[in-house]
């Protein structure tokens, strides 16, 4: 074998193709080829190297190198757009592009394709002035319709809604289409505008002209509409109408992404209490679409808080015939049934009701479902209230080894406070004694208000249990409690009790007693000492009053 072959072979094995390629050949241009006699070499023979001297002797074959070609400049413009990801491209590769454009003179020699480039890359990224500048530089050049739907695109974008329908009308006028993005992106922006009945009607008038116009609308535009609807607007009707329309086209995809879209617009739906909720849900299950738990829960409680109570039971019969109702289900309706005022407290406790003829034990969250209601809202009869939310503590403290949620006994101390039956407040603090409950600094905080409310009452044998139980468990009263004590001791003439406190306090931790303490008690003993001497002397002006004739 020839050592060419062999070398060939080295090369083949360590590059493969691209040495095949990447060898230096000269450019030649053979102007006269006289091709050598059939009998000289067969196509496979290795002929010697006399016989191919005496070849090329004997042919005259010349040879001419040609000239490189001097190759145009390269068009920076060009080269950056036919590398541009729009999606991905940063202010930069905006800013260095929108340079470029505008130090070009000619524009009539770029491709269609880039000017639609362009066109994307400004809409997307850029500012409407940007946009407006590049229309004006091509407005003596025939766009295509993408390029104009970029520029309607951008006017949306930037709230310019009045220059997008004249442009889409310059569409019309000329014998142009536009695309179904256009139309999704005009009735997207009236749709988020559905508080105005004008954008209503614009919408829809848009709806019909593009079927007017041979363009089929999409599953996107109608649920456009319909999430329009449900946060702007309550016409069941319209949103029926649409949703026929959508399940119409999702038929013909096998409803691939069906059960994706409408559950989306229940969630929008249950948030307002839409009348539409009931009718979305059915549409669905009525296509064999099945929905989770959670979807059922939302819907329920947004037909409750909206006051629907019938549409929130028409779904609730829905969830029973599927026999999927959790305890979560009831807790939304109850939620919804108490979320405001006036307290739809029947219904909440028929929805109890119903939740227990379902097998259904209720838990702590039920029972502090209705603790937070019974103090959110006024009842007209005070005892009643009262005793029926020391009942319900008691039974969601019985229900769980965790105790009562720290925002639950909040929300009760704060109410017996603010209406002055502090005594339930002290028994409140003894159920959480007994149960081993630990005080956190904002139930610390409630505790201080009814000890500091009980010395304004001078009932000092619950103001000094609740101190001393707190000292015993290693709670520290805040100065201000201590202080409203000692005064109240003063009051009542007993500061021998408050010096008493204070040695207690002493002994347990002298560093912790503030110095205002000290100062309260010394300003309570000079206004008892000044009190008994304006008695004595009252005393002794008695009686020198009796002794004059």
């Amino acid at each position: 074998m020839s050592s060419t072959g062999h070398i060939t072979r080295a090369l083949w094995r360590k590059r493969g193709w691209t040495w095949l390629f990447d060898r230096p050949r000269p450019c030649r241009n053979f102007t006269i080829i006289h091709k050598p006699s059939l009998h000289c070499a067969s196509p496979r023979s290795h002929s010697s190297s006399a016989a191919t001297a005496q070849i090329v002797s004997t042919e005259h074959v010349p040879i001419r190198r040609c000239r490189h070609s001097r190759t145009k400049p390269n068009d920076p413009l060009k080269e950056r757009l036919s590398s541009l990801h729009v999606e991905t491209a940063t202010q930069q590769q905006l800013d260095e592009i929108w340079k470029l454009f505008l130090q070009r003179e000619q524009l009539s020699s770029m491709f269609p394709p880039l000017v639609t480039m362009l066109f994307r890359l400004v809409a997307k990224k850029g500012t409407i002035d940007m946009m407006d500048t590049l229309h004006k530089r091509f407005a003596h050049r025939d766009l295509h319709v993408e390029d104009i739907e970029w520029i309607i695109f951008a006017n949306i974008r930037a709230g310019k809604i009045k220059d997008a329908h004249r442009l889409l009308n310059d569409m019309y006028r000329v014998g142009q289409t536009p695309t179904l993005a256009t139309y999704n992106h005009l009735i997207k922006f009236h749709a988020k505008h559905f508080y105005n009945k004008r954008r209503r009607e614009i919408a829809q008038n848009l709806l019909d002209e593009m079927c007017r116009k041979g363009v089929q609308p999409g599953a996107r535009i109608y649920m456009q509409l319909m999430l329009g609807e449900a946060i702007h607007g309550s016409d069941r009707d319209a949103v029926q109408v649409w949703l026929d329309r959508m399940m119409e086209l999702e038929a013909t995809k096998g409803y691939r992404r069906t059960q994706h879209r409408l559950k989306k617009l229940i969630q929008v739906l249950s948030s307002k209490g839409h009348p539409a909720l009931y009718t979305v849900l059915r549409t669905g299950t009525n296509v064999g679409l099945e929905f989770d738990i959670d979807t059922w829960n939302a819907a329920i409680a947004g037909y409750a808080r909206a006051g629907n109570t019938g549409g929130a039971y028409q779904i609730l019969s829905l969830v029973r015939q599927r026999n999927i109702q959790t305890i979560d289900t009831y807790h939304a309706l109850i939620q919804g049934h108490l979320a405001r005022p006036p307290l739809d407290m029947e219904a909440a406790i028929q929805a109890f009701q119903t939740m227990l003829q379902d097998g259904i034990v209720a838990n702590q969250s039920t029972y502090n479902i209705f603790l937070l209601a019974y103090t959110k809202h006024d009842i007209e009869d005070d005892d009643l209230q009262i005793k029926t939310l020391r009942q319900l503590f008691r039974a969601s403290a019985s229900s769980s080894k965790q105790g009562v949620p720290d925002g639950v006994l909040e929300r009760l101390f704060d109410f017996y406070i603010q209406r002055g039956v502090i005594s339930e407040a002290e028994q409140l603090y003894w159920d959480m004694r007994q149960r081993g409950h630990p005080l956190s600094r904002r139930i610390q905080s409630r505790v201080f208000k009814t000890i500091t409310e009980f010395a304004r009452r001078r009932q000092m044998l619950s103001a000094f249990s609740l101190v001393y139980d707190l000292l015993a468990n290693d709670y520290w009263p805040s100065s201000q409690v201590v202080c409203s004590i000692i005064k109240a001791c003063g009051a009542r003439r007993d500061l021998d009790a408050a010096k008493q406190m204070l040695n207690i306090m002493e002994d347990i931790s002298r560093d912790k007693v503030r110095q205002v303490c000290y100062d309260t008690l010394a300003c309570e003993y000079k206004i008892a000492a000044r009190r008994e001497a304006e008695e004595e002397q009252m005393k002794i002006d008695h009686v020198q009053s009796r002794e004059i004739p």
